[in-house]
C-alpha cells in the first residue's frame, strides 16, 4: 500500500451512478465518527488494542495493533475534531507496532488547505537478486511521508528514504527531498541506485485543491 492511495480518490466524493459498489475499509465503515473521544476509543477497541500516539489538540493519531483474538484491523488512524464531533481524518493500514512514528504535524498546501503530514519508518523482510542471480534474504528499510487532507480517510504516501540491506550492506538506496508546488509533491533525488526496490515517482498529486474547490 505504500506510495498509493490508502482510500478513495477525491473524485469519489461526487455521487456517480454505477453498478459497481466498492466497500470502504473496516474502520471508516464502523468508526467514522463519535460524539466524544471516548466514543471513538471504545469503537476502535473492538478491532485491537488502541494507543494514543500523538495529540495536536483537535487532532489525535492512534495506533490499533493486532493483539488479542477476533477480527483485528492494525494501523494508524487520524481523528480530527469538527464542531462537537470527532471524525476520521486519515488512515494508514499497517502491521501495528512494526511502524515507527517519526513525526506528525499540520501542513498548509494548495494555497489555503490545511491538512496533516505523518512521517513513518518501517522495516520489512525481502529477498534480493540485485547483484546476483540467487535471491538472498534482505531487509527493506523505508521512511515515508504520509499526507492526509483531513476531509476523509484518504491519505497518500511518498518515499523520503529507502535502503535495501543484504547482510548489512546496501544493495539499493534512495534519498528524497520534497518540493511542493500547490498540491503536487515533487520527489527530488538521485535515482541511480534506487533499483526496483526503492523506485519513487518524480511527482505525486495530492488532490487537495479539488477538495477546496467543492462548495459545501
Amino acid at each position: 500500500m505504500r506510495r498509493a492511495w490508502i482510500a478513495v480518490v477525491v473524485t469519489a466524493l461526487v455521487s456517480v451512478a454505477s453498478a459497481r459498489v466498492v466497500m470502504a475499509p473496516t474502520i471508516p465503515r464502523m468508526c467514522p465518527a463519535g460524539k466524544t473521544w471516548d466514543d471513538v476509543n471504545k469503537c476502535l477497541a473492538r478491532f485491537g488494542k488502541v494507543t494514543l500516539e500523538r495529540d495536536l489538540g483537535g487532532a489525535k493519531l492512534v495506533r490499533v495493533n493486532g493483539e488479542g483474538g477476533g477480527f483485528r484491523v492494525p494501523g494508524l488512524y487520524l481523528y480530527a475534531q469538527r464542531g462537537s464531533r470527532w471524525k476520521l481524518a486519515g488512515m494508514y493500514e499497517t502491521s501495528g507496532d512494526q511502524v515507527e512514528i517519526l513525526g506528525f504535524e499540520r501542513v498548509k498546501l494548495a494555497k489555503q488547505h490545511t491538512g496533516y503530514r505523518l512521517d513513518v519508518g518501517l522495516s520489512t523482510a525481502a529477498t534480493s537478486d540485485v547483484d546476483s542471480e540467487v535471491a538472498r534474504p534482505a531487509i527493506l528499510q523505508e521512511k515515508l511521508a504520509v499526507f492526509c487532507s483531513g476531509f476523509n480517510y484518504a491519505c497518500f504516501s511518498v518515499i523520503t528514504s529507502c535502503d535495501l540491506l543484504v547482510e548489512g550492506r546496501s544493495q539499493a538506496s534512495f534519498r528524497a527531498t520534497l518540493k511542493f508546488e500547490g498540491d503536487v509533491v515533487h520527489v527530488l533525488g538521485d535515482r541511480s541506485r534506487a533499483a526496483t526496490f526503492c523506485e519513487a515517482p518524480e511527482t505525486e498529486p495530492l488532490g487537495w485543491e479539488a477538495i477546496d474547490a467543492i462548495d459545501f
